[in-house]
């Protein structure tokens, strides 16, 4: 059996964490050996916890502009803390541009506030998991770009990039090149990440028809959404779909 969960934090750390995310898979006939699991680009960094058969630690999962790819070994646990967007460090224990498209060791300033978790991460609450983030935070002071916190959450709202970039006082390109410094990746490939998301979580959560959600989503057209999954994923939408009925998900809505 496959299980994804999302969890939104609490507001004692939900000025730093997105989500709390965990990916669990168990041993079964049908799920004994290794399996690619591929999931949907993303624009935040996480730190997880993973505990496989043959790989116990902490890792760093950056922006993503395409699909995630990753062989998976049942049974195996991974679980997630995901940054938001516009969140830096001080002093900084990862770059999100040099992690775009990446995953990454964590320093011993970070994973040593974890380790004691890797045994049995399933069964971590969510309190615990939070009292770790903020004795990690202790060490590493986070910051925010107002900026940048802001184009994004005009973004989340559905406002076009051009629309936004007008009204600030700055030129386009001191805007694209700070957007991307604090995020990875750029304000386009961030819109793209979200409509896709939020397009596969309406697929979940409700029974509309595949026209009615690629158009709500901005998409021209059918052809447009599969041209654009397509360059994303490499496979198509049908088995993407297929690949997410085989999983038992709960998604934290935004």
């Amino acid at each position: 059996m496959m299980k994804y969960v999302e969890l939104q934090p609490s507001n004692q750390v939900n000025e730093i964490v997105h989500r709390f995310w965990m990916f669990q898979v168990e041993a079964s006939e049908e799920l004994h050996s290794p399996f690619l699991h591929e999931t949907l680009p993303e624009s935040h960094v996480s730190l997880v916890l993973i505990r496989q058969p043959y790989f116990v630690g902490v890792r760093l999962l950056g922006p993503h502009t395409h699909k995630f790819q990753q062989h998976i070994h049942p049974p195996s646990v991974y679980l997630g803390i995901r940054f938001l967007p516009w969140i830096s460090f001080d002093p900084p224990f990862y770059d999100p541009v040099d992690l775009v498209n990446q995953t990454a060791d964590v320093p011993e300033s970070v994973s040593r506030h974890f380790g004691d978790l890797l045994e049995a991460p399933a069964s971590i609450s969510q309190e615990l998991l939070e009292s770790r983030v903020k004795r990690l935070l202790e060490v590493h002071q986070p910051k925010q770009d107002r900026l940048v916190k802001y184009i994004c959450l005009e973004l989340n709202e559905g406002r076009p990039i051009g629309e936004i970039v007008e009204e600030l006082p700055h030129s386009i390109r001191v805007i694209q090149k700070r957007f991307k410094q604090v995020t990875g990746i750029s304000m386009r490939s961030f819109v793209g990440n979200l409509r896709q998301r939020r397009l596969w979580e309406e697929r979940i959560h409700q029974d509309a028809s595949w026209t009615e959600s690629i158009l709500k989503y901005d998409f021209y057209d059918q052809a447009h959404f599969i041209r654009d999954f397509q360059k994303k994923m490499q496979r198509s939408h049908q088995d993407f779909s297929q690949y997410l009925a085989s999983m038992e998900i709960s998604l934290a809505a935004d």
